[in-house]
This record gives structure tokens, sequence and C-alpha cells, in this order.
């Protein structure tokens, strides 16, 4: 009798019968992706790992980080069970057969910067057409950033303005060489970033992108009841201020 009311304790309507440690946790993978998430010694911080803590917090969970790998292996985990959730996932079409995806958590921020240095050489921009007008060339990312601006980087790749760069730190270091006088990319990534390294950057007059993000969740080891939930405290989270007051601590 007192095994079977063990396990019973143990289930969770919906999810699969799991160790009770495991139960209440959701993993996700650790990384170097300052402000959002990164490691100070053995502890996981910055604007994602605040916000998901605190919506998990208010239903009885937990975040666990798990060691980082390479984002073209999360999928898999995902889908396999090892992996529990995924940070500013983009909804994409038809994507509920895969995976869950909530509410929107937050705001991704894209658009062109320059170091703080050369500020007034282009503080007269208006459109990005400005851009080839007066032959500006600009360091932008492999991945795509949606919107408008993958279209201007298409508009600047057969003009000779384009130069490609892999990684925010990279890119800020490109910037700094003078590879390039523009930058493209997540805004409060380089803005972190650029005060670490020493090389400051600005936001320039053109458009932004603000794209919203949502968590991803694993449908092989969170319920359809935990995505309910997790929704529900997003949306009382926000509403009492707890998410923008988290937000605005980091600039956003």
């Amino acid at each position: 009798m007192l095994r079977r009311q063990l396990l019973a304790s143990l289930l969770i309507p919906g999810m699969p019968a799991i160790g009770l440690a495991q139960a209440r946790r959701l993993r996700m993978v650790r990384s170097a992706w300052p402000p959002y998430v990164y490691m100070e010694g053995e502890r996981g911080v910055g604007l994602d790992v605040e916000l998901i803590e605190a919506v998990l917090r208010r239903i009885g969970y937990q975040l666990e980080l798990v060691p980082e790998t390479p984002r073209r292996r999360r999928p898999q985990m995902m889908a396999a069970g090892e992996l529990d959730l995924v940070p500013a996932a983009s909804v994409p079409e038809h994507a509920q057969e895969q995976a869950w995806f909530t509410s929107t958590y937050r705001h991704e921020l894209i658009g062109l910067m320059s170091l703080e240095a050369q500020r007034e050489q282009f503080a007269t921009l208006q459109a990005f057409s400005d851009l080839i007008t007066r032959r500006i060339p600009v360091l932008v990312p492999k991945f795509r950033t949606g919107g408008e601006l993958d279209g201007l980087i298409e508009r600047l790749r057969p003009a000779g303005l384009a130069e490609p760069y892999d990684s925010a730190k990279r890119g800020l270091a490109m910037l700094q060489r003078g590879r390039a006088s523009l930058i493209i990319g997540d805004i409060p990534t380089l803005i972190h970033i650029g005060r670490l390294e020493g090389t400051p950057v600005t936001r320039t007059p053109l458009p932004e992108q603000r794209l919203p993000v949502s968590l991803m969740l694993s449908r092989k080891t969170v319920s359809a009841d935990l995505l309910a939930q997790i929704n529900a405290s997003l949306a009382a989270l926000e509403a009492d201020g707890t998410l923008p007051a988290i937000r605005k601590r980091y600039g956003f």
C-alpha cells in the first residue's frame, strides 16, 4: 500500500511517471547569451533566467540549467524528452505539432548600431535606403532576423555592403577594427557585450524590429495542463507588474 501511495504521489495529471525531483523541474540548456542567459560561477543569471524562474516559481516548479549543447541538437533532445524548455522561440507555422509554445513573455529588439564614438556620423540616417546611397558597410548576422531587416540585408549583399559575423562578440570586434561602420543585431546583447569588452555602441535613428518570443516546451515531458498553468502564470505576473519590473531592470 505504501509503495502504491508513493507512486501515485509522483504522478502529475497528463505527465509521464517520473521522479518527483525531476517532475517539479523544467530543464533548459545553459548558454553564454548575455544579457538573457549566462553563468556567474555555477549560477545561471540573466533576463530570461529571472523571467522564467518567476513564472515557474508561481506554479511550484524550478528551472534547471543543464550543460550546453549545440543548437542543432536541442530539437532532438526536446523530442527525446531530454530537454523541457527552450527560451526566445518564435512560433513557426504548424509548430504546435512538434512542441508547445507559450504566450509571449518578452520581445526581441533588433536594429542597427554604431560605435558610441561615431554616433554623430550616423545621426542623420532616415531610411534604410540611405545605407546604400551613402555606401555604408554593415555587419550582418548569419542568422535570419525576421521582418524588414532580412529584406535590408538582401539589398545590402548585391551592393557589396554586407559583411557577415557569427557571434555578437566577434561582430563587435570587427566593428572596432573598422570592418564595417554599422552592425545589425540584438540590441540589448550588443550593448551588454560592448560594455564588457570596452566597445560601447549606440542605436541609430533607423527603424528597429520588436518581435514577440515565447517559451518552447517539449510535448514529451510537458502536459497541456502544465502549459495552461505556465500561460496563466505569465498573465498573472504581467498584470501584477512582476515581469515588467524584471525587464525594466535589464533596460527593456
